[in-house]
């Protein structure tokens, strides 16, 4: 059995500081949201209080060694490992974690983030910081877009950044407006006004990161934002920012089982990266964000998005043959393998759909042309343009020449049965025939209520492997293109 292991995603809110965490494989997330603030009672540091009326949130003094909490003052480490231990402790965590992710104020810049990593270094194996802003717009998952505003409503002021990285609208951007959590619209007008007034080119994805206390109601019309028609506004608490960071970083996973050494990734719906407390993360070099407030202008850096990453071998032989999931949840029973049916006959057959070709390595296939394709170093994911949620995840790997269709689904046998009663891979076929094509079928059902559908061909020393992804159990959202994607399957010979 594989050793459990412990992650947090944190958010630093001013007036509230937000948790999802697990404790080990096989445990679901906990939620806790708790309070931002300190007070004293009988000469100690007391935490988790809300009925604080008068003390000043311990994170608007982030830049002073140390921090005046009621009559007294207390070190700043002191005061903040507090905090943020008590909204842990909420969620069940009592213990050194594995990894501790934390979004913080976009606006903090290196210095305060460099403090922040300090006061936290012994709460983990590894501490992973990430700004607020990069965390919201990853709330969408693979739908996020490549630029879009985010408002940051704090305690005192407001920030407001234009996240751009390629530059379409500009480039990032920002201010700092003075009306905050307490000021009841006025910040929503100043944000309205700035963005009029000093965007010229405003992507129309807003997401605006509120406290979920303080009177503000995400689904309330406000006049500084939701006035523009075309415009997509989202509201996040952070509670919300804790979640888009726990999908993100696959926390449900176990550390990778040796069977699973040299495989690809896996296709659980949110796990875009394999995670192992063992190994390190790589970030994206920071960018740099000015922001304005009057007439001052002050720098800050708008620190990667990082993931969890583990690295892959060039080439995959037969015996490390695919990405299962290294989720595993109690209770979760595999399905059979679905399988599209016939297309029904008709007399007046539709129009044909344009289609475009996606190709990965020496393998491509055809799909509708308004999909979009996400790559990593590990896999091609083929998106559709609106909802129902699926996707179709491609992976390619190189065989030892001579590699048979029987012998890659006996190691496939090999890899199920080295997960035990808890995997989450059922229904393997050694052949089955997808429409006159014969390739391996088995089912994959991650903790993330989806359903995977996988089809393994091996042909020319190369081996393709087709998920059919979509939540729930009903593949009926994702036969059409399952069926088309096998159907126009071509594999270039090596050569």
């Amino acid at each position: 059995m594989t050793e459990s292991w412990r992650y947090a995603a944190v958010h630093l809110g001013y007036t509230e500081i937000s948790v999802v965490a697990t404790g080990g494989a096989l445990e679901r997330p906990k939620e806790s949201v708790g309070s931002a603030f300190a007070t004293v009672e009988g000469g100690r540091l007391v935490f988790g209080r809300t009925d604080v009326g008068g003390e000043v949130p311990p994170l608007l003094c982030i830049d002073d060694p140390s921090i005046a909490v009621g009559s007294s003052v207390w070190d700043r480490g002191d005061v903040l490992l507090g905090i943020v231990w008590s909204a842990l402790q909420g969620a069940g965590v009592h213990d050194r974690l594995d990894v501790l992710e934390i979004a913080y104020p976009s606006i903090w810049g290196e210095d305060r983030s460099s403090t922040v990593r300090a006061v936290f270094a012994d709460s983990a194996n590894e501490v992973v910081l990430v700004e607020t802003a990069d965390a919201a717009v990853a709330s969408s998952g693979e739908r996020a877009p490549s630029a879009a505003v985010v408002v940051e409503v704090g305690a005192l002021d407001t920030s407001v950044l234009v996240v751009d990285p390629s530059g379409a609208y500009g480039g990032d951007t920002g201010v700092i407006v003075s009306f905050g959590v307490g000021d009841d619209d006025a910040w929503s007008r100043a944000v309205g006004d700035y963005l009029r007034s000093s965007v010229s080119r405003c992507p129309d994805e807003v997401f605006v990161v509120a406290p979920s206390t303080g009177g503000l109601d995400p689904l309330a019309e406000r006049s500084g934002l939701d006035s523009d028609a075309h415009r997509s506004t989202r509201w996040l608490t952070g509670l919300d920012i804790a979640r888009a960071l726990y999908r993100r970083a696959g926390a449900d996973v176990d550390p990778v089982p040796a069977v699973r050494a040299a495989t690809t990734r896996s296709a659980a719906w949110l796990d875009d990266v394999t995670a192992s407390p063992t190994r390190r993360r790589q970030g994206r070099p920071s960018r740099r964000l000015a922001l304005a407030a009057g007439a001052a202008v002050a720098a800050v850096s708008l620190c990667a998005a990082m993931y969890f990453a583990s690295t892959t071998p060039e080439t995959v032989d037969a015996a490390a043959v695919q990405p299962f999931s290294p989720i595993a949840e109690p209770g979760v029973t595999s399905s059979p393998a679905i399988e599209p049916p016939p297309p029904p006959a008709s007399s007046d057959p539709a129009p044909p759909v344009e289609t475009a070709t996606f190709v990965a390595g020496r393998a491509s296939l055809r799909l509708p042309e308004t999909w979009s394709r996400s790559d990593d170093a590990d896999r091609m994911v083929l998106i559709p343009p609106t909802p129902p949620e699926r996707r179709i995840v491609v992976t390619v790997a190189d065989l030892t020449p001579g590699s048979t269709q029987a012998q890659v689904a006996a190691d496939l046998r090999v890899a199920v049965d080295a997960r035990g009663p808890d995997s989450t891979i059922g229904s393997l076929e050694d052949a089955t025939d997808f429409g006159g094509r014969i390739g391996i079928a088995y089912t994959e059902t991650p903790a993330d209520d989806s359903t995977v559908l996988w089809r393994v061909f091996v042909e020319s020393d190369l081996q393709v492997s087709i998920g059919c992804q979509f939540e729930g159990y009903d593949s009926a959202v994702i036969d059409a293109e399952c069926g088309q994607a096998t159907q126009t399957l071509e594999i270039v010979p090596a050569s």
